[in-house]
């Protein structure tokens, strides 16, 4: 297994992965100095949850294409170069498929990571009043994390499984879509659109006044149900994925 790994990490150099997360990130910074181009003691006073609330939005938009694109990038050498036969003989198809769940898992905790450090890196930039609200951090990055690697698993069986491409970005693509137009529907229909769990496991709310035409922030405890969801989906993901490499014809 740890061969395996140490192999993935030296494709990582021809897979153009730091061009990557840095055109995410990139992205992810403007779209919050955009948020802020106007601040004002009000927004200074709310800005952490101000964050909170949009940066899942955001995620629940570009995490699916980008999960889609870094399991497409994982598994198209091998489909390309046709290597996949080769590396079944040298390396357990388990530890095979372990290694590139690990590898972008890992990616993806750095996304995660790089979330926090931008809300702590806006809030001392733009003098936040408000207190640093050190629980509702910790679960923004242990859900977005969780969601992630439950979709980025997902995007892995599909990028393993079809040997053209196009198939899992289009998923990924619409899943963008789906899962954002999935919060203005009911609650329920929600909760069955994994890409919606971004917002769903959210504990920072909006509420909207229309007769003072004031916004507030509610805080809410983080939902059990949805993520006991999460955790489910990622046992099952796992156990699917293993099990339908295994029986791949390579």
């Amino acid at each position: 297994m740890i061969a395996a790994f140490h192999t993935e990490l030296k494709k990582m150099r021809r897979r153009h992965f730091p061009l990557l997360m840095l055109c995410l990130y990139g992205f992810l910074f403007l779209w919050c100095a955009m948020d802020f181009r106007h601040v004002d003691d009000a927004a200074r006073a709310s800005g952490y949850f101000s964050m909170l609330y949009s940066l899942p939005t955001i995620n629940t938009v570009v995490f699916p294409l980008f999960l889609a694109v870094l399991a497409s990038r994982i598994w198209d050498t091998e489909h390309k170069g046709n290597t996949l036969k080769l590396l079944c003989t040298l390396e357990k198809r388990g530890n095979i498929f372990f290694a590139k769940s690990l590898i972008g898992t890992l990616l993806f905790a750095v996304t995660a990571c790089f979330e926090c450090l931008l809300i702590l890196f806006f809030g001392k930039k733009l003098a936040f009043t408000q207190p640093l609200p050190v629980t509702h951090l910790v679960c923004f990055f242990v859900t977005t994390f969780l969601t992630g690697t439950c979709i980025y698993l997902f995007q892995e069986i599909l990028s393993f499984f079809f040997d053209n491409q196009i198939i899992p970005l289009a998923i990924g693509l619409i899943g963008s879509f789906f899962g954002l137009f999935s919060l203005f529907f009911s609650e329920t229909f929600a909760q069955f659109v994994i890409w919606s769990y971004f917002c769903q496991l959210a504990t920072v709310h909006i509420n909207w006044d229309p007769a003072a035409r004031t916004v507030s922030y509610l805080e809410s405890p983080l939902s059990t149900g949805h993520l006991l969801v999460i955790l489910i989906l990622l046992v099952l993901a796992c156990i699917i994925g293993t099990a339908l490499f295994e029986r791949k014809d390579v």
